[in-house]
């Protein structure tokens, strides 16, 4: 422990300010050692190859990407308590494993697939997952894409590994846990009923910890596809510096409150020995009775004193900590342009789509060179957008539509159309088909729909919040857009839409959610 220990009468130190000198060298000249966190999460897993087994047969309900991923939206709307849970009609479960007052270890989200999910595709794993991120941690459409690919793939790496996530997470995280069905399994049969799925959160900046998300085995599997991953891993290195930027800010504004509370303690110092200097000047009553209050100061002054030293230590392996992951973000920058160069040289490689793009649209495209995004263009009533076509390999423009005003934030399709819904006032709007070749309307609903309304698609039929009397409801439409049911229950225009085989659930106005009749809505 550094400072001063002090006795009733003598106090066995120089002044304070050495001790404090001290204390500061310390904290601002420390050395960035070597620290366990960045060595490897977890043991290696040499030669594992990652390739999931999905289900390819018929399906008997499509669900567009939008409802798929508002499954993992409503897992985290709102976020489930620090030790609890949220889930979902008994389907999927998101277990929030945060222990803030214990230090050592990692803080996880953990996502469990019930037995009564459905689930049988990698890809809408992801989604729910994807869906989530963005919910709980606001990241943007192509971070929390990347970020639930990397945890597919981390938890399948280190699937029934226990022992690895006891060595590397924190008790609560562990507690959640089974040597059954920790991790993710490689073939969709095995996932309902038996996948704990674990997302590392580093409970320094409230964040997922992409640092421990891809350890070295992570990279190593991406580094094996035909394109070494290599637009994933230059988003990941992305996503590694903004921790690090929050984690430096965060480390400059402790140091600043540590130097603040040194100057405070400074001072105390100074006042208590000045009281101490002055007792002699006293008559015996008095003397007795302050020299109690400046022994009771100096215990007082002691103690802080070790509290700080403390902190100086703490901050000192923090600081440690952000020029490991400082160096570890420079490894990979070297890395990753070492690989650039090796797919340049091999004419046979393409570097996979950007993963924003690719995740807008899993419709037929056009053509094999072009996909159809909505292009925003924001305006004073509201989100508002126009369909573009996009040459895949540059983002180029090849076509706008006349259509504007779209207030969809994603594309769906219906009977080989595109579907949105287009503004036709502050909340109102109305449906519209267009054809994906000539962008142009192909049907539009003579029905008032709110602009911004969940869409769902099921067994030929369009949901949407709809307008009767002033009020909003739920309606169904057919492939024409022709409205064919009107729920009498008010909805919350906001509502989720969930969709499974004779039923439909939307949240009413009155904020209960109702079970209705998907022919009927009753």
């Amino acid at each position: 422990m550094i400072g001063c220990r002090w006795y009733s009468t003598e106090r066995v130190c120089r002044r304070g300010s050495l001790t404090l000198a001290v204390m500061l060298i310390l904290l601002f000249a420390a050395p960035a050692g070597a620290l366990d966190v960045a060595e490897d999460e977890l043991h290696r897993a040499d030669g594992v190859d990652i390739e999931f087994t999905n289900y390819e047969g018929p399906v008997s309900v499509s669900e567009s990407v939008e409802m798929i991923e508002s499954i993992g939206r409503y897992l985290g709307d709102p976020p489930a308590d620090i030790g609890g849970f949220r889930e979902y009609f008994a389907r999927y479960r998101i277990v929030r494993a945060v222990d803030p007052d214990t230090r050592m270890g990692l803080d996880a989200d953990i996502f469990y697939i019930l037995e009564q999910a459905r689930v049988d595709h990698i890809r809408n794993v992801r989604l729910i997952l994807s869906g989530y991120l963005r919910q709980v941690h606001d990241y943007n459409q192509q971070q929390a894409a990347l970020i639930a690919e990397l945890a597919t793939i981390y938890n399948a790496l280190y699937r029934g590994d226990l022992a690895n996530f006891e060595e590397r997470y924190k008790e609560i995280v562990v507690e959640n846990l089974t040597a059954e069905r920790v991790g993710l399994s490689t073939h969709y049969n095995d996932w309902p009923g038996g996948t704990e799925l674990v997302i590392p959160l580093r409970s320094d900046v409230a964040v997922v910890d992409p640092f421990r998300l891809a350890d070295e085995e992570v990279i190593e599997e991406l580094r094996r596809r035909d394109d070494m991953g290599i637009s994933m891993r230059t988003a990941l290195i992305d996503l590694m510096e903004d921790v690090v930027a929050i984690a430096r800010e965060e480390l400059r504004e402790e140091r600043e409150r540590f130097a603040a509370e040194l100057d405070e303690l400074e001072a105390r110092e100074r006042e208590v020995l000045e009281e101490r200097e002055m007792l002699d000047d006293l008559d015996e009553e008095e003397r007795a009775e302050a020299e109690e209050r400046v022994e009771q100061a100096e215990v007082e002054i002691s103690e802080r004193v070790a509290e700080l030293d403390e902190r100086t230590r703490a901050i000192a392996e923090r600081e440690a900590e952000v020029t490991e992951m400082e160096e570890r973000v420079q490894e990979e920058r070297d890395a990753v342009a070492e690989d650039v160069d090796e797919v340049m040289d091999d004419d046979e490689v393409v570097v996979a789509e950007d993963p924003e793009i690719a995740a807008v649209a899993e419709e037929e495209l056009p053509d094999d060179d072009t996909v159809v995004v909505i292009e925003a263009e924001r305006r004073e009533d509201g989100r508002s957008g126009r369909l573009v076509r996009l040459y895949l390999t540059d983002g180029s423009v090849d076509a706008r539509s006349d259509i504007d005003r779209i207030a969809s934030t994603r594309l769906h399709t219906i009977a080989g159309d595109f579907l949105v819904s287009r503004r036709i006032g502050n909340s109102e709007g109305v449906l519209v088909r267009v054809d994906p070749e000539e962008l142009d309307i192909s049907f539009e609903s003579e029905s008032v729909v709110f602009a911004e309304s969940y869409l769902a698609i099921g067994d030929g039929s369009v949901y949407s919040v709809v307008m009767l009397n002033g009020t909003w409801h739920l309606g169904r439409f057919n492939e024409q857009l022709e409205q064919v049911a009107v729920s009498d229950i008010e909805v919350d225009p906001d509502t989720f839409l969930y969709i499974d085989d004779s039923i439909v659930i939307a949240q009413g106005r009155d904020g209960a959610f109702h079970v209705l009749d998907a022919e009927t809505l009753e």
